[in-house]
């Protein structure tokens, strides 16, 4: 249970040494413990898994704490650097099991860690704001849920059901990239704003879409639509409240035709 304490701490912290270690740590698990799948499976053995995604745990910290040491890395360089690695063992993951390579998908994620270990350590050494890498972030998460509604809409066999997914994480992640790009982009901070905001949406409109199903109004799209709408209204009203109040503003009465009414008088 290490790593959980490591990446409560990383996110509590604004020190990238700290984000760094925590991310390495659960990066690391997963990347030995998809490999330990297969092997527990062949044996029999589900500690096998354990034993893999323990093994992770110490080889991140190891890897989290000699970057750390050697680097000395800021909030946005740690970010940079994990995120790149992510992509490189999703990427590989992915399309080992979409290719049907079960055995092999993990140890093919292995490798699309080392290289996006290689990426990363470029990505670092241009120092990027925590802010962009967030947006970057976003978009990885807004395509990789795109890619699964594809699949829950027009499911068919495996190939499809994965490569939807992978397709659509590497256009948000292209998306993402281009948006961070741009100049004057918001902070860490506003980001995951706008984040919580489409992840809440998102909720409130699959739990509309599953009682219309349930109630036999609706189907599997409609399940989809009304989520992909919450999204949509949830990040939108994410970015309309990124700028703060310029000003407490007032509150005054004021009559009205059936009585009175309170209004407020301020500035965005």
């Amino acid at each position: 249970m290490g790593w959980v304490w490591w990446a409560a701490m990383a996110w509590a912290s604004p020190g990238g040494e700290a984000e760094l270690l925590g991310s390495e740590m659960a990066l690391g698990a997963v990347a030995l413990g998809v490999p330990a799948l297969a092997v527990a499976d062949d044996l029999d053995n589900g500690g096998v898994i354990l034993v893999g995604g323990g093994a992770g745990v110490l080889a991140g910290a190891a890897a989290g704490l000699g970057v750390a040491r050697w680097k000395h890395p800021s909030e946005g360089q740690a970010m940079a650097f994990t995120t790149a690695q992510l992509v490189g063992l999703s990427n590989g993951a992915a399309w080992g099991f979409a290719l049907e390579l079960d055995r092999e998908a993990g140890w093919i994620g292995v490798g699309g860690l080392a290289a996006g270990s290689v990426a990363g350590g470029v990505w670092m050494g241009r120092d990027p704001r925590p802010g962009d890498v967030a947006i970057v972030r976003a978009g990885l998460l807004w395509g990789s849920l795109a890619g699964l509604s594809a699949r829950v809409i027009d499911p068919r066999d495996r190939f499809w059901n994965v490569a939807t997914m992978a397709i659509g994480a590497d256009i948000g992640l292209l998306g993402g990239a281009l948006l961070a790009a741009q100049p004057g982009g918001p902070s860490r901070e506003q980001v995951a704003r706008v984040q919580i905001g489409g992840l809440g949406g998102g909720l409130a409109g699959l739990a509309v879409g599953l009682g219309l199903q349930g109630y036999g109004a609706g189907n599997d799209r409609t399940v989809v639509g009304a989520t992909a709408l919450g999204v949509g209204a949830g990040v939108g009203l994410g970015i309309a409240n990124l700028r703060p109040l310029q000003g407490a503003g007032t509150l005054s009465m004021q009559p009205l035709s059936g009585g009175a009414g309170v209004t407020w008088a301020g500035r965005w």
